[in-house]
């Protein structure tokens, strides 16, 4: 019976105490433009894009959420990799595209490996959904992000995108209150083994 009882402690203890020491997830909300460069696509038009192409110049943070964690500012620099982004004619496709950055001391990149197109915006603009995982000192976790393009004026006019993004949080981790009823269903279960035994 006592051998019982102590599963059942530690079955409810044990995943608590991870429950404390595990990582929170860091929320990353901030949004990024070209700070120079010519962006431009490759198509007949922006709807119908087959590769997107960023400026091949730097980049920099024009916006920062109020929930933010990446230790950014407005201003600062962030480097993309590559420049050039190619999807197909597809509306989803696989991709191998980072961003990354560095702020107090800690090294932050953000590796995208799928993006979904949203073509239905018209000619003149394209939606990129991206995802993938965030990782740091410490954190892996996914991550997703938009990177919008569009012509404002018309099809000859220049490019311009923004990329917002905001980190999803980590690996499911159960509630306080799922452990306890777990921790309680076992103990319940000890009592019955007890009453079996005394018969």
């Amino acid at each position: 019976m006592r051998r019982v009882l102590l599963f059942a402690f530690f079955a409810l203890a044990l995943p608590t105490a991870a429950l404390a020491s595990s990582t929170d997830p860091i929320g990353i909300d901030f949004s990024v433009v070209p700070n120079a460069g010519s962006p431009g696509f490759t198509g007949s038009n922006l709807q119908h894009a087959t590769a997107v192409n960023l400026g091949h110049e730097t980049y920099m943070v024009n916006g920062v959420g109020p929930g933010d964690q990446s230790g950014l500012s407005v201003g600062n620099s962030v480097s993309l990799s590559p420049q050039t982004i190619t999807f197909g004619h597809g509306d989803t496709a696989s991709i191998d595209f980072t961003k990354s950055w560095t702020a107090d001391g800690n090294h932050f990149t953000e590796t995208f490996t799928s993006v979904t197109l949203n073509r239905d915006s018209g000619r003149n603009s394209l939606g990129l959904d991206l995802s993938g995982t965030l990782s740091g000192e410490g954190i892996t976790e996914p991550i997703t992000a938009i990177l919008s393009f569009n012509q404002a004026g018309g099809g000859h006019h220049r490019v311009n995108w923004a990329m917002t993004e905001e980190a999803s949080t980590g690996g499911v981790i159960p509630e306080p209150g799922t452990l306890g009823m777990l921790g309680t269903g076992l103990i319940g279960l000890a009592g019955l083994a007890r009453r079996k035994l005394k018969i």
